[in-house]
């Protein structure tokens, strides 16, 4: 009888470490980034991207080159609309950006749709205005055509 429990026990010991072991795994990996994405670091992080690439954007066109810092813009973002906290991953995050385009007091605004991974990565598809995001080619003064870096861009924040 005492074989029969020692077999027994050896058989679920690996099991149970097994258990606890993918249990430890799956609590630290659901919980890995998803806090530290919150509606403050994504402003923090899609405004100033945004305006180094409308910096880009007016450049390809034929535009004096001007540094993004030097474009006041302020994203304000939302996820999944009212009912919901504004924080963790998903692909329901909208974010409305809003800069200055010749001085202060004129002002225009762009709408992008934004993925959001855990790590902090995102992905971000413009929705609007078609001059500014809404079109994948522009062209140039002179009528080349050139790729729209704020169509669709990419980047990643530091989520705690």
């Amino acid at each position: 009888m005492s074989r029969t429990m020692t077999l027994c026990t050896r058989a679920r010991t690996p099991r149970i470490l097994l258990a606890a072991l993918t249990t430890v795994l799956l609590v630290t990996a659901s919980s890995c980034g998803a806090a530290g994405v919150t509606r403050a670091r994504v402003e923090a992080a899609i405004g100033p991207t945004f305006a180094n690439l409308y910096s880009l954007q007016r450049y390809q066109q034929g535009y004096p080159k001007v540094s993004g810092d030097k474009i006041p813009s302020k994203a304000t973002c939302d996820k999944g609309g009212a009912a919901q906290p504004d924080e963790g991953p998903g692909n329901d995050w909208i974010c409305t950006i809003v800069w200055q385009v010749a001085g202060p007091g004129t002002s225009a605004t762009a709408v992008y749709n934004l993925h959001i991974q855990t790590t902090g990565c995102y992905s971000a598809d413009g929705d609007s205005p078609p001059a500014i995001n809404g079109q994948q080619m522009l062209d140039s003064f002179d009528g080349t055509p050139f790729l729209n870096p704020l169509w669709e861009f990419e980047g990643c924040f530091d989520n705690g």
